[in-house]
């Protein structure tokens, strides 16, 4: 089994509108001439499959739509390597999809599947309707998200 030192992990639902931002993101990066070392990964949910993928890895950096009140378009840059799994006030902002990524850190930390880095980047979505659409303000949000991304991959 192959090991990638760095695991991308777009989630969303491309039939919900920007819920479907994670796509979009891995279709971009696909783009880019990565380092063999990278890992891209597109997911509708978090699953259990996933920690075959971040086993090993020294940085995960899951991209999604985060809802937080804020303005759409807006994008949080959350290090989720030392998150208080025990705190909710920690855990409020990653509540995102079915299983909830901080129930899912917590899992990783049961099974010994912790990278030493974990990042959450993400944007609040305007419109999360059935539609195959990004809003504007999520679709002009994608060239910075790039951009935060491949800072983190030369770092």
């Amino acid at each position: 089994m192959t090991t990638h030192k760095i695991v991308i992990i777009g989630i969303g639902n491309m039939l919900r509108s920007d819920d479907g931002l994670g796509f979009h993101i891995i279709k971009e990066l696909q783009k880019y001439n990565l380092p063999p070392d990278v890992k891209l990964v597109e997911r509708d949910v978090l699953d259990f499959q996933i920690l075959n993928v971040m086993k090993n890895a020294r940085k995960v950096i899951f991209v999604d739509v985060v809802q937080n009140n804020g303005k759409p378009g807006e994008i949080y840059y959350l290090d989720l390597t030392q998150i208080n799994t025990e705190n909710a006030e920690d855990l409020r902002i990653l509540n995102i999809h079915n299983l909830g990524l901080e129930k899912f850190l917590l899992f990783c930390k049961i099974m010994g599947v912790s990278p030493p880095r974990i990042l959450l980047i993400g944007c609040e979505p305007k419109n999360l309707e059935m539609g195959l659409e990004l809003s504007k303000e999520v679709r002009e949000a994608i060239p910075k998200i790039i951009k935060l991304i491949l800072k983190e991959l030369e770092g």
